[in-house]
């Protein structure tokens, strides 16, 4: 049985915001009835108000705002250009989107920038000092504030959306950090304030937001069924995305996760799952914490390795094992996290984009260079993986146990042949793979209801 979505029915009104795909005849004919206004049969003009209605607006106008006040109009823009603010509040860092977006008429929105900038810790990592986390934001808030046009400012949207780092402390301490994250931007900076400024984002919407961002960028916006996957790991936790063409034929502990939404032009039966505590940092933590004692060692890690690791606010004293090796590793990794994952047949048929800790990992094997990535079959991770546990580097010393989990991932949880293929990639025609473009989306369409 397919799920209506409680928070999802909005987050693409792609007849809003979907390109769309008539033939250029039909587009010039389109935009150029819109300018001349179309003619009726009798010759004369369609689409034009007479002066006698003109004049009854212009007198309507002046009259409402003479005896009601101004009217809020802020979501209009003369140019058609507006700025979405989203801050990606994750496990690792806090990563600023400054999108500009230009009206396109009934094409919805085009991106026209996506001014970007990053940094390290995350807000999880001041569980303590609630304060403290607020003003970590601040380097990424100033960079917003001398994007965006002074005139725009108080136009600007700008929304705090925190991921799986937050979603794994206490709801208590979570709610600490928001709250003074929301007390902050309103105090020293003059953006639009909308209810929900900072706000823990469901992982149902971080993956439907990364895959509308994805398809935006491949132009994959017909009204016809959509061949692209997307998995995209981060380090609390990871998406997988797609739209499904057999529902019913999915195993039965993975229909609950298909969704019904309209996306580009149609009513559509999207799968989309988060692994909570699946991403690549909480695998680590889960992987070292099998060790016993006050130093925790594992297989994974090179043999002659001994060091601190911070992660979420904690401390872990670590190191390798005389045990190390790729097969080992496996083993471990294998014990740890058999069962979590439902594997899918139906993703053998897609057209498979991983990003974010997949690319950077891959990137660390050598396996892609630049950020359009390359397209790899599950064999070359398995390779990169033997690789690293082989040349124990203590330069490197998660390598090992990084590719080793993502391989597992493709190989054995989602039980991918060695020969499939997939994108990895950082950026698609130019642009970075992130949810937040499809939040941006989001926000401007509600901006208008």
């Amino acid at each position: 049985m397919l799920k209506e979505p409680s928070d999802l029915s909005t987050i693409v009104n792609l007849g809003e915001m979907r390109k769309r795909h008539d033939s250029k005849e039909e587009k010039y004919m389109r935009d150029r009835d819109m300018m001349r206004g179309e003619r009726s049969r009798d010759g004369r003009p369609q689409g034009r108000l007479s002066r006698p209605l003109l004049i009854i607006i212009i007198v309507a106008l002046f009259l409402g705002v003479t005896f009601y006040g101004p009217f809020d109009l802020s979501f209009l823009s003369l140019s058609g250009k507006h700025y979405v603010i989203i801050i990606d509040a994750g496990s690792t860092g806090s990563r600023i989107h400054v999108f500009s977006l230009k009206e396109a008429g009934m094409d919805g929105y085009k991106l026209l920038k996506d001014d970007f900038y990053p940094l390290e810790p995350g807000l999880s990592s001041y569980g303590k000092d609630p304060k403290k986390a607020a003003e970590s934001l601040k380097p990424l808030l100033d960079f917003a504030y001398k994007k965006v046009p002074n005139e725009s400012h108080e136009q600007t949207i700008v929304k705090v959306k925190a991921t799986a780092g937050l979603r794994i402390l206490s709801e208590e301490v979570a709610n600490n950090i928001l709250t003074e994250v929301e007390e902050y931007v309103k105090k020293n900076y003059k953006f639009k304030v909308l209810p929900k400024l900072a706000q823990i984002m469901d992982g149902t919407d971080e993956g439907v937001f990364a895959w509308i961002s994805l398809n935006y960028f491949l132009d994959n916006w017909e009204p016809v069924p959509m061949k692209t996957a997307a998995l995209d790991l981060g380090g609390g936790s990871f998406q997988l995305v797609f739209e499904t063409e057999n529902p019913d034929q999915l195993p039965t502990e993975a229909k609950g996760n298909v969704h019904k939404m309209p996306v580009a032009g149609m009513a559509r039966n999207v799968y989309v799952k988060s692994y909570l505590g699946l991403g690549l940092k909480e695998a680590r933590v889960k992987l070292l914490k099998k060790g016993e004692g006050e130093v925790l060692s594992s297989p994974c890690l090179p043999e002659k390795y001994t060091g601190d690791w911070e992660h979420g606010g904690s401390t872990y004293k670590i190191q390798g094992s005389s045990t190390s090796s790729y097969d080992n590793c496996l083993t471990s990794v294998k014990t740890t996290f058999e069962g979590a994952i439902t594997p899918i047949n139906e993703l053998l048929t897609k057209d498979f984009y991983a990003f974010s800790y997949i690319y950077d990992k891959a990137k660390d094997g050598g396996l892609v260079s630049g950020v359009e990535g390359a397209v790899v079959t599950v064999a070359d991770f398995t390779r990169i993986a033997k690789e690293a546990c082989k040349a124990q580097l203590v330069d490197q010393r998660f390598q090992c146990l990084d590719t080793v989990y993502i391989n597992y991932l493709f190989s054995h949880a989602f039980k991918m042949p060695e020969d499939f293929k997939m994108h990895v990639v950082k950026k698609v025609n130019g642009e970075e793979i992130s949810w937040a473009l499809g939040a941006a989306f989001r926000e401007m369409d509600e901006r208008k209801v």
